[in-house]
């Protein structure tokens, strides 16, 4: 049992699930470090620019949220919850039911956040 299998205990979906998320993810960036903590599992190449966390609502459980910056609300439906930080910075949060929806539009939404994350806002 690795440190995803035990961070999300039972849920073989969501483990699954942040497995495609990482995969994808180590794909485009070599040198990124995932650092698993009490509540989420956080995803730094220099910065923190996603997060995958078990969602916090039990109609939810199975689902994984995925969370991230952008220096815009992105206008979509997928986009769970979106939340002002700072000017020119927004939280978003969409929740996936398995890893083919590990796709290319979230992957798009995340080097946005990869690339805010590297300029520091």
């Amino acid at each position: 049992m690795d440190e995803i299998d035990r961070f999300f205990e039972s849920d073989a979906m969501c483990a699954a699930t942040c497995r495609a998320l990482e995969a994808a993810l180590a794909g485009r960036y070599p040198s990124m470090r995932r650092d698993v903590q009490k509540t989420q599992v956080s995803y730094r190449d220099g910065g923190l620019f996603c997060c995958a966390s078990r969602p916090r609502r039990k109609r939810d459980a199975g689902r994984l949220m995925v969370t991230f910056g952008l220096p815009f609300p992105a206008p979509d439906a997928r986009i769970w919850q979106v939340s002002p930080v700072s000017p020119g910075r927004w939280t978003h949060h969409v929740l996936l039911s398995g890893p083919d929806e590990v796709d290319a539009q979230l992957l798009a939404w995340l080097d946005e956040s990869h690339r805010m994350s590297s300029r520091g806002r």
